[in-house]
């Protein structure tokens, strides 16, 4: 079966959370996602934006794993691109 993910449905402390390792990791956004039901999956188009994944070392991997379980979320550290 095909999984699908949303955004993670965050409280305010779990975004400050967030927030901080984001500026900690410096040239990354990081994104919290979770599972959604297959049931609540409606067409759409995509919007066609594509983040570059952010090359991490093995210690900010270990970061944003703790991070995980702090806000109970998988989240993805994306690299910050100027235009």
């Amino acid at each position: 079966m095909e999984q699908y993910w949303t955004w993670a449905n965050l409280t305010p402390q779990q975004q400050r959370i967030l927030s901080e390792a984001e500026r900690h990791l410096g040239e990354a956004y990081l994104l919290a996602y979770q599972p959604l039901d297959p049931s609540a999956v409606q067409a759409a188009p995509s919007a066609g934006v594509s983040l570059p994944a952010a090359p991490l070392s093995e210690r900010q991997l270990d970061r944003l794993l703790d991070l995980e379980a702090q806000v109970g979320a998988i989240v993805v550290a994306y690299r910050k691109e100027t235009v």
